[in-house]
């Protein structure tokens, strides 16, 4: 096993621990524990939700962000021309050193589950465990019960990955500052 994916199956681990304490999955948790799980590959990218069997998963890509700075500074670097005040703010704080964990520009000023500043791996893999992880139960609950929504990244997502980033994920006073 590689270190990358040691690393996110470690984090998984941590992550389904903290669902359970924190209660997030409202229908069938026993089931949905019982039944998650996460995959890795050598691609660049992360999604978690249902498979074709209902089962609830997570994918995380071991190229994606978060698993090496020097490799994410070069990569944000070249976003400072990019016209998104977003991925601008994110290429400073590139070229000053600081390892952002970015997220999607409509909660990437959120304080809570918007973006932040670590160099910590570790903190930045959480984050996107945490992200699919909240896919996951949105997509389980979903199915098994209903719920107030469908929306990918809508309210009844941003609860869920707002309880898992504030009482699992986020680093102490590392927010994104100008």
């Amino acid at each position: 096993m590689t270190p990358r994916r040691a690393q996110v199956e470690r984090l998984f681990e941590e992550g389904k621990q903290a669902l359970w304490k924190l209660g997030l999955v409202m229908f069938y948790a026993d089931d949905f524990h019982e039944k998650l799980h996460c995959r890795t590959g050598l691609t660049d990218g992360a999604r978690g939700g249902l498979n074709r069997k209902y089962e609830p998963y997570i994918y995380i890509g071991t190229r994606s962000a978060g698993f090496d700075k020097k490799r994410d500074l070069e990569k944000y670097k070249k976003h400072r021309r990019d016209p998104s005040p977003m991925w601008r703010h994110v290429a400073a704080h590139a070229r000053a050193g600081a390892w952002v964990c970015i997220e999607y520009s409509h909660i990437f000023d959120d304080p809570e589950i918007g973006a932040f500043i670590s160099d910590q791996s570790d903190d930045h893999i959480r984050s996107i465990v945490a992200h699919e992880l909240a896919h996951a139960v949105h997509r389980w609950d979903l199915k098994h019960g209903g719920g107030p929504e469908g929306k990918p990244h809508g309210e009844a997502w941003r609860s869920i990955y707002r309880a898992l980033r504030v009482n699992w994920v986020n680093p102490k006073n590392k927010g994104l500052t100008p």
